[in-house]
């Protein structure tokens, strides 16, 4: 499967897509939180966004909805080089030091 085709693909709303803390997440969940997040980040100017996310879920959520808003994507190796990186929107589960703009 394509990653490009990944939210427009046929699933069960409750299939389970991953455990986020204690809480099951469902496709329903998933594609309700990237469209969440992609309509925000439609209204940014920025055409690059870093995504860095200690958590499988939120990283999942951000780049999907980073893709789908038509955004370029830089991924740090850890939140460490975040700062390294000329990016003017981050996307983040956790504070990143040394970066200007964090949308949690």
């Amino acid at each position: 499967m394509k990653l490009a085709s990944m939210l427009t693909q046929s699933r069960e709303d409750l299939a389970l897509v991953a455990l986020h803390g204690n809480a099951p997440k469902r496709w329903v969940d998933f594609r309700r939180d990237v469209h969440a997040l992609q309509a925000l980040l439609v209204k940014e100017s920025a055409n690059q966004v870093g995504v860095c996310c200690a958590d499988a879920y939120p990283f999942a959520v951000a780049l999907f909805a980073a893709w789908q808003a038509g955004k370029s994507v830089a991924l740090p190796g850890n939140a460490g080089a975040a700062a390294e990186l000329e990016v003017s929107l981050w996307l983040a589960d956790q504070p990143l030091s040394g970066v200007a703009r964090v949308v949690a």
